[in-house]
């Protein structure tokens, strides 16, 4: 009888190279696992992942700027149409309304804005066509300069009926503001005091 070939004794691995071999392996199926394409359709990749979160936070950021860009563009032609303070210099500001500069109407403007959401309208509609800070500006021109409120409607391109609204409320939170916080009223003594002394009186001509 022929004796069968002896088979060759396998090599034992060190532990070393057991765990290398293995590493080798996983690292091998891994990558064979995410080339290989599903059922469903080709697998999303790590790197695919982050290009797509990336585009998505791009995206977004677009939009950001977009909705800018209208904001913008939407005041921009708002203060072409109408006579906002915004374009206007210390110089006219101060003949309007009496306040030295633009710097002290908006500490103002700001003061109110504080409590804009508390204001009440007269009539029980409000204004929101016309920027706060216009409707204030509207305001302290109808007491310095006794303004018609067809003129104000012309100026700032609405009904005389909305320009009745504004002063009627507006009379009524300036005078609450400037009247109880000194220190607003320190800012521009002149102007304020000549506010004080006028708005009564505007208020019964309305």
């Amino acid at each position: 009888m022929q004796e069968s070939p002896k088979k060759p004794k396998k090599k034992k691995l060190s532990p070393k190279n057991q765990e290398n071999m293995l590493v080798g392996d996983i690292l091998e199926m891994i990558n064979a696992s995410a080339s290989e394409p599903s059922p469903d359709g080709p697998k999303t990749t790590s790197s695919s992942s982050n290009t797509s979160t990336q585009d998505v936070a791009l995206q977004i950021e677009l939009e950001n700027l977009r909705e800018e860009l209208q904001a913008m563009k939407l005041k921009e032609n708002y203060q072409r149409q109408v006579y906002s303070v915004a374009a206007l210099n210390d110089e006219v500001i101060c003949m309007e309304n009496g306040l030295t500069n633009k710097n002290i109407f908006y500490i103002v403007v700001n003061y109110v804005r504080r409590f804009s959401q508390d204001i009440n309208y007269f009539y029980g509609w409000k204004v929101d066509k016309i920027l706060l800070e216009d409707q204030v500006f509207i305001t302290l021109m109808k007491v310095r300069q006794n303004y018609t409120n067809l003129h104000l409607a012309e100026l700032f391109h609405c009904s005389t009926a909305t320009i009745n609204t504004i002063l009627l409320t507006f009379i009524h939170v300036l005078y609450k503001v400037l009247h109880e916080d000194s220190e607003i009223c320190s800012l521009s003594f002149e102007g304020f005091c000549f506010f004080h002394s006028h708005s009564t009186s505007v208020l019964l001509r309305l």
